[in-house]
């Protein structure tokens, strides 16, 4: 049967016999399923509307179509296998899943001379764009890698391995990415290994959370790139040079907050006997939240407000004294990170 041609926004069933005509738009490295048995390669392309399709090759089909794809290109697909994704994994509107056997014709075209569009949005717009269904890509410097962690999300038995990188940009205000997966132990450490010049990073398609007041994570079509040169990443580097002062006070700060050697939990029934002017960390759930309306403090980290109670936080606390007798303390807080059970 001759292979009917078509967007690939009218792909709304199963079929054997489409012909498109695509760009790729993300390769990602080979990997294995979570059970340890199959070896796959993910792809994502799209059209010149702009629709999307995630493309999978598997097993032996991996040597052989991976090395003819080059992110950028244009490609014409006949007698790929179109199946519906899963509803777990499914991401945005993307309800179909393009399959490349040995059996699927692919053929390079012609460059053309289309510029292509960029999707770089700011590092502190992270809470515009929660459930945005469209493409993000975010740039900044590192400042910051944490150790590895596990996490094992709500009603889900499985642990992911997950990282979180401060990156800062010309909005002055660290954002928080946080990796996950084979990110962890591979870009997350090449950028951990030299964090301390600050290199540029760019990630694509990541998506925005408001958790901490804003943040990003990255996606399962996510790409890290160190060595981008593109024009955004030598304007953040001149932005860097005119600036390094200021930004060297930043990191210093974020190391005095953030840094993992710098804490010490104090049980909460310790905080009365503390001097006035100390420093100290706390962990624990909130069970209540007074009048957060009126506290300056707690504004700062106001996407926690809404639904404090009963979460697990992790709390940097500055005492100070007041009052005439019996060494009374207020506690304000200098920094707040919810901890995921």
């Amino acid at each position: 049967m001759e292979a009917i041609r078509k967007p690939l926004s009218e792909i709304t069933q199963p079929s054997r016999n489409v012909a498109v005509v695509v760009t790729l738009d993300s390769l990602l490295p080979e990997t294995t399923s979570i059970s340890g048995i199959v070896k796959y390669q993910r792809l994502l392309f799209k059209d010149k509307a702009g629709t999307e399709i995630p493309v999978t090759f598997f097993y032996e089909d991996i040597a052989l179509f991976s090395e003819k794809f080059h992110v950028g290109r244009d490609y014409d697909i006949t007698d790929a296998v179109i199946t519906p994704i899963r509803e777990d994994v499914r991401r945005g509107s993307q309800l179909f899943q393009m399959i490349i056997r040995s059996t699927t014709k692919v053929v390079e075209l012609a460059p053309s001379n289309v510029v292509t569009p960029s999707y770089i949005v700011p590092l502190d717009s992270a809470t515009e764009y929660v459930e945005h269904q469209g493409r993000i890509d975010v740039i900044g410097l590192a400042l910051h890698v944490t150790s590895p962690r596990k996490v094992r999300p709500k009603r889900r038995d499985t642990e992911f391995d997950a990282r979180d990188i401060v990156l800062i940009d010309r909005s002055m205000k660290p954002s928080m990415l946080t990796v996950w997966q084979a990110f962890v132990s591979v870009e997350a450490q090449a950028i951990s290994d030299i964090v301390v010049v600050h290199p540029t990073v760019l990630v694509t398609r990541v998506s925005a959370s408001k958790f901490r007041g804003g943040s990003w994570n990255t996606t399962f079509f996510s790409t890290i790139q160190l060595d981008y040169d593109g024009p955004e990443a030598i304007t953040l580097r001149q932005w860097e040079t005119e600036n390094a002062v200021e930004i060297a006070r930043i990191d210093t700060d974020l190391e005095s907050n953030v840094g993992e050697n710098s804490r010490t939990i104090l049980p909460i029934a310790a905080l009365g006997f503390q001097e006035d002017g100390a420093t100290v960390w706390i962990k624990g759930k909130v069970t209540y939240v007074i009048n957060p309306d009126s506290c300056e403090r707690l504004s700062l980290v106001s996407d926690f407000i809404d639904n404090m109670s009963g979460r697990l936080f992790t709390i940097k606390l500055l005492a100070k004294q007041f009052g005439d007798s019996n060494k009374q303390l207020r506690f304000s807080a200098q920094y707040v990170e919810e901890i995921e059970e």
